[in-house]
């Protein structure tokens, strides 16, 4: 297993896929992460390798990934990219000898057998392909298992959803770590229907809209940087995407006001994207109605997935009425770590009974069964669902 923060990469895609391919199980970690997350997530996975930029910026990642290994007895690797002649951490601590990554990254000298090696040891689909995180909003972040079958039709349902070809052009601007750029349809649902990835550094308007005028027909992004490119291009700062056909949001609940400004301003179908790493994931689709698509989070992608909301006796709600998710069920099951317990999908405990400040309000619109519910959602903190492959009884 590899600890990677596949965001700070130069070559985040090249870096996912290779992962993939190879078999090797990246954590996913993220850009703000440092020593104290790092060093939990490496030690609680049992990684071998850390793979790190040399530096960004004023910060030096290659030292904190050697303090990191330092840190972690069943690290054997540190993979930087860039020079690899740092004089250690900041204790002073030498560590493990670095590894150039760009040099691992070179073109094989015979591609059919290079690719015959890999066949030999490809991984099984029910491996695990990936570890996402948990948004570790109570704490340090939580590991997620994703398997390669089910990350495979995460990935394949979302393009097919979001109606994605060989023709698109994907922008990410998000932490490409995040199952939402990664696998929503994102990076890799992109490529597997034979289109393009652009990459950004930044979600700022002054860098992505430029970009998007380069053929750009789907991008991803969270409720504030929507509301900061629809004011860049109010404001005649920038002109609208001209071939954006397709804008998904989520990571929070967009407003209502901001949903409406969001097609004429930008251009594009508005899709609202409500799901979790763990794997329930909910997508307005394409041909809904304008005010099901402002107002709503979407139905499930897949359809085994079923969600009930309940009252305070855990009784099924009526159609637009507000309840709550029921008992809490991970979507994947409890997967070992080697020398760990099993490390199980991160699920937020039952609310209390009397108490509505912790707990998710959401109704289920009439126009369909619950297993093809369209859910509002609102928000007291960030929003949460839960599902299973069978309602409860």
């Amino acid at each position: 297993m590899l600890v990677v923060a596949v965001s700070l990469h130069p070559d985040p895609v090249g870096e996912s896929v290779a992962c993939l391919r190879a078999g090797i199980a990246p954590v996913m970690a993220l850009p703000a992460h440092r020593g104290h997350e790092l060093r939990y997530l490496a030690a609680h996975a049992e990684v071998t390798a850390i793979a790190v930029p040399d530096r960004l910026g004023d910060f030096d990642h290659q030292a904190l990934g050697r303090e990191v290994a330092a840190a972690t007895p069943s690290v054997r690797l540190l993979l930087v990219v860039g020079g690899t002649g740092g004089t250690g951490g900041r204790g002073g601590t030498v560590g493990i000898d670095a590894t150039d990554l760009r040099g691992l990254a070179e073109p094989a000298d015979d591609p059919a057998a290079a690719r015959a090696r890999l066949d030999r040891v490809a991984p099984e689909s029910g491996d695990i392909a990936v570890f996402l995180l948990s948004g570790g909003t109570t704490g340090l972040p939580k590991l997620i298992t994703r398997t390669h079958d089910d990350y495979e039709y995460n990935a394949r349902r979302s393009a097919e959803v979001c109606g994605l070809d060989s023709d698109d052009v994907y922008l990410v601007s998000l932490p490409a770590g995040h199952n939402f750029p990664l696998a929503c349809p994102g990076i890799l649902g992109t490529l597997m229907n034979g289109g393009r990835v652009v990459l950004a550094r930044t979600p700022d308007p002054d860098k992505v809209l430029p970009l998007m005028a380069e053929g750009v027909t789907v991008t991803a992004a969270v409720p504030a940087v929507v509301q900061r490119w629809i004011d860049a291009v109010a404001s005649g700062h920038h002109s609208a995407p001209p071939t954006l056909q397709l804008l998904q949001v989520g990571g929070a609940r967009l407003a209502p006001e901001v949903a409406r400004r969001a097609e004429p301003v930008l251009g594009g179908t508005l899709q609202q994207v409500f799901g979790m790493a763990e794997g329930l994931l909910n997508y307005t689709r394409l041909e809904d109605p304008d005010d099901r698509r402002i107002e709503t989070q979407g139905r499930p992608m897949c359809p085994d997935d079923e969600i009930l909301v309940v009252d305070a006796s855990d009784n099924p709600v009526p159609p637009r009425q507000h309840g709550r998710p029921p008992h809490p069920r991970p979507v994947h099951p409890a997967r070992l770590l080697p020398g760990r317990r099993a490390q199980r999908p991160r699920v937020h405990p039952r609310p209390r009974r009397r108490s509505r400040t912790s707990s998710t309000a959401c109704r289920v619109s009439p126009e369909s069964p619950l297993s093809r519910s369209t859910i509002r959602i609102w928000e007291n903190g960030s929003a949460r669902s839960w599902s299973s492959n069978r309602a409860p009884t």
